[in-house]
């Protein structure tokens, strides 16, 4: 499927979310908040929820988030950057990037190298991300992080919209648009779940997705039928899902 969108102010985004009921009020509470500091950024990987605002606060629920990307977040002195964008997987994955550059993550060993790519300085360094390190580093910038299937899947969207993946659960209907594409360096973000979901969104706002629920198809139906163009989206666990969207015209 796909449907085209404008790349809007987070100012006046409304949400639709699928997700597990003993998070559901928490995020709820997070939307409130938001409506006098706007959500930058949302990620979920079904179990937990984390949220970035506008002015660099953050939230996260009390269940569900990587053990290491909560100790991070709980030793960060006022004085330190603020989040800039969180991702979310399953099997404690998880991405984190500051308004200084840095980032945190844990992930495979490829995923390392390809955050690392063009960081000389980075190849003997001692932060060791696979681990789970709380240490921030530079890394490439990039525009999104996802993390599908298997615990070796990743795909990573570059701020100049280049992009790479690598795994063996990537999923072949991306592949396909990518290839389809001309695999065109013109990507926003990429998203993927733990069921081989997956969702793309490029530069000019044309959207693709795949392998989601009959109910996320729907909604996504719903949307681009009261022209409410969808802007965001990240799957989780149990079949949950998170969208962020447009107002209706």
């Amino acid at each position: 499927s796909e449907v085209s969108s404008s790349d809007d102010d987070a100012k006046g985004r409304e949400y639709e979310f699928h997700l597990p009921e003993a998070i559901v009020s928490a995020v709820e509470q997070f939307l409130g908040d938001s409506i006098l500091d706007p959500v930058k950024c949302m990620a979920t990987n079904g179990q937990g929820t984390a949220v970035i605002y506008r002015s660099g606060e953050w939230a996260y629920t009390s269940e569900g988030l990587p053990k290491a990307l909560r100790k991070a977040l709980k030793g960060r002195k006022p004085s330190d950057a603020p989040p800039r964008y969180v991702s979310l997987g399953t099997e404690d994955r998880y991405f984190m990037s500051f308004r200084d550059g840095t980032a945190i993550w844990y992930g495979p060993s490829t995923l390392d190298k390809a955050l690392d790519n063009g960081n000389a300085s980075n190849k003997s360094s001692k932060w060791g991300f696979s681990s789970g390190s709380a240490n921030p580093s530079p890394h490439q910038p990039v525009s999104s992080v996802a993390f599908g299937s298997t615990f070796d899947t990743f795909v990573v969207v570059f701020k100049d919209g280049s992009w790479e993946y690598n795994g063996k659960g990537m999923p072949e209907g991306l592949e396909g648009v990518l290839r389809d594409r001309g695999e065109k360096a013109d990507l926003s973000t990429v998203t993927l779940g733990p069921r081989g979901e997956w969702f793309l969104r490029t530069r000019n706002g044309k959207m693709y997705w795949g392998n989601a629920s009959e109910e996320f198809d729907g909604l996504m139906e719903d949307l681009e039928d009261s022209s409410r163009s969808p802007f965001f989206v990240d799957f989780g666990d149990y079949g949950s899902y998170f969208v962020s969207h447009d107002r209706a015209e």
